[in-house]
């Protein structure tokens, strides 16, 4: 089976995408990625980058033109199936434009404004959701204008759904509101880690960083942004003990954010973020970084629905490095944290001196909850969770 999968940004250092790929590379599919660039011309043109180790190519699209797209990539390709990653990929597959409504989104139009239709394929489409559409961030100019741009998105998903014969999302508490909404069920397929080689321990990379033995050190890995309590953090780490330190891990998209954080001299960053495959023996990935801490940060701003729904890779990623984890109250992260012994979770509404007190508190938990951490490493690994879904979607 030909499978190109779509998707915003360099599908290379997608983790979710390369972690699609692979399975499905292994499973005897051919793989082809294709990356979605600017408005351009009328006419969609590939560009290829290169091909990974295992032969799949990579190309980049030069726009994301309704039909010119959807029509091109089969054009192109010929595949059996398109993998679309987020809405932002989903629409310009399935959408059916004139070359007039072409020429309006190229202007700046919304798609709304173009009264869009869709068209069916002849390769399957499967819509890959990362979020959940109307209740994502979307800043406009002014708060009316958010609430249009939101209630766009979710028109524009609700009339793409038609074409796709299958729905992926990234968490139960979103597979739950796809139902409600749309009387659909999507498979589940979480951002759950491959099991991890161990070419690292926790001593090693220690020794690596400079940090002492008996050091205690809290984690953030994810890009540098707003609405992650990073500022917080930074005044939280004024109310440890002198033996605490603080590990950024992560690309730095928020420079007044960084600064607050630099302005611990406790603080080390690494950037960019470590891809999670090793693919040479030498090369130290996320998880061999995040083994030499004991307490990792996963706060989101709880006021947007769609991070309240999520079930972000940091939890994961913490737990496959035996971190406990100071989460915010997300619906299913709050579960999995209660039921596997992963940490603590917090309210919304905390002040510095409240997560420094429960960063200490979760590390008490570290040595004491092991065992259930090590049942949820089990439990919870791409391969428990997100293969069997992915072998029922390309059967």
């Amino acid at each position: 089976m030909r499978i190109v999968q779509v998707g915003l940004g360099d599908l290379r250092k997608d983790v979710r995408v390369q972690k699609t790929g692979r399975y499905l590379k292994r499973l005897g599919h051919e793989v082809i990625y294709v990356s979605l660039w600017h408005y351009n011309e009328s006419n969609c043109v590939f560009f290829p980058i290169n091909s990974d180790e295992s032969g799949s190519l990579y190309y980049v699209a030069n726009n994301r033109a309704g039909s010119v797209l959807g029509d091109a990539i089969e054009d192109e390709f010929a595949p059996d199936v398109i993998h679309a990653h987020e809405l932002d990929a989903l629409w310009p597959v399935v959408a059916d434009f004139t070359p007039e409504a072409v020429t309006g989104l190229m202007r700046g139009a919304a798609p709304i404004d173009l009264q869009m239709k869709t068209k069916s394929r002849h390769a399957r489409v499967v819509y890959d959701a990362h979020e959940w559409e109307s209740g994502r961030r979307v800043d406009g100019k002014c708060l009316e204008e958010t609430e249009l741009l939101m209630q766009e998105r979710a028109w524009r998903e609700s009339i793409c759904l038609q074409r796709c014969q299958a729905v992926i999302a990234v968490s139960p508490a979103i597979v739950e509101k796809f139902h409600a909404t749309y009387g659909i069920v999507p498979y589940c397929v979480p951002n759950c880690p491959v099991l991890p080689d161990i070419r690292f321990d926790r001593r090693q990379m220690r020794a690596l960083l400079g940090i002492r033995d008996d050091d205690r050190v809290v984690a953030f890995a994810g890009n540098i942004t707003g609405g992650r309590k990073l500022d917080l953090l930074a005044e939280a780490m004024e109310w440890l003990t002198s033996d605490w330190r603080l590990m950024i891990i992560g690309q730095m998209c928020c420079f007044e954010t960084v600064k607050a954080l630099a302005a611990t001299d406790r603080a080390m960053f690494i950037a960019p973020k470590p891809y999670p495959y090793g693919d040479q023996p030498y090369r130290k990935t996320l998880l061999d970084y995040l083994r030499a801490c004991d307490v990792g940060i996963n706060l989101t701003d709880m006021t947007i629905p769609s991070y309240r729904m999520a079930l972000p890779n940091k939890l994961f990623e913490y737990a496959f490095a035996d971190l406990v984890t100071v989460s915010s109250r997300q619906e299913d992260s709050e579960k999995l944290t209660r039921r596997y012994g992963l940490g603590c979770v917090v309210e919304d509404e905390l002040d510095a001196r409240d997560l420094a007190t429960a960063i200490v508190y979760a590390d008490t938990q570290r040595v004491r909850q092991s065992e259930l951490r090590a049942e949820f490493r089990s439990a919870w690994s791409f391969e428990a969770q997100c293969q069997p879904a992915l072998d029922k979607i390309y059967s």
